[in-house]
């Protein structure tokens, strides 16, 4: 099987989480490079200046060090792809597990439609199924169109080209911190992107070696009137419509075609190192 390039994203410091890594790729005979993740808390102040200006007060202020290298690395390996001609790769973090037939679907031979720019191929979220408009099947998954940010993660997926340069000269620029919340949501950032469902790699439970800052403690708060809680929905739906006349301009007709598909075969589990 010729395979597409695939990138892990790994800091120096990780050597226990790349060797589980580098085993669970060696057994399904895939081939793979270790692309240096950008550790929040040792960024260089200039190097954030020159090229992440909008996240300057925050670096100053030592704030969501390990968010903005985690945005950082998605950021600059799309950037390598662009500076290697490459058409498209396989980009995942160290902490990603996999479906035996996970190498189907990073095959050059694998049938993607030409104009998709990004195939999610992971969700770290503990959501079962979700809402998306069916396109075709690839392997005996589906491949579908998921519109909004339905699922969390970006662990796992497959960069073209195309999607490359829009990384590079939209997302890299955006003040948002979650790169997942952008690759994969087409009014952020006009990315084209389908899915496989359901997905054949997963992110395992462990805390990802690129995102090291602990979440912040969250305040009890008080219990929702039923004002907010009608709000609360009704802004939902409203996202979720705009998302779908959105997807229009991605799939057209298709997009009526609404089904609910299976996130993923398996739930997201712990592997040892």
């Amino acid at each position: 099987m010729n395979q597409i390039p695939v990138f892990v994203i790994n800091l120096d410091d990780s050597r226990d989480r790349m060797e589980a890594m580098a085993e669970r790729l060696t057994n399904l005979g895939l081939s793979y490079e270790r692309f240096p993740a950008y550790a929040g808390a040792k960024l260089d102040r200039d190097f954030i200046e020159r090229n992440y200006p909008q996240f300057l007060a925050m670096f100053d202020r030592k704030e969501g060090l390990g968010a903005i290298g985690c945005f950082i690395s998605h950021v600059e390996v799309s950037k390598m792809l662009l500076s290697r001609t490459i058409d498209r790769a396989c980009i995942m973090e160290d902490d990603a597990e996999f479906d035996a037939d996970f190498p189907k679907f990073i095959s050059e031979d694998a049938g993607y439609p030409e104009w998709a720019e990004a195939i999610k191929l992971e969700s770290s979220g503990k959501r079962k199924y979700v809402m998306c408009s069916h396109l075709e099947r690839i392997a005996g998954r589906r491949l579908v169109y998921v519109p909004g940010n339905n699922t969390n993660g970006a662990a796992c997926y497959i960069m073209t080209r195309r999607g490359a340069e829009k990384v590079a000269n939209t997302i890299a620029k955006t003040e948002f911190r979650g790169v997942d919340h952008l690759l994969f949501d087409y009014r952020l950032a006009k990315i084209k992107s389908v899915h496989v469902l359901p997905y054949p790699a997963r992110q395992c439970g462990f805390p990802s070696t690129i995102n090291l800052t602990p979440p912040a403690k969250t305040k009890m708060r008080k219990r929702k009137t039923v004002a907010e809680v009608l709000r609360i929905r009704f802004n939902g739906s409203a996202n979720i419509f705009r998302a779908f006349w959105a997807s229009k301009e991605v799939i057209g007709a298709k997009m009526l075609n609404l089904s609910i598909s299976k996130m993923q075969t398996r739930p997201v589990g712990r592997w040892s190192v």
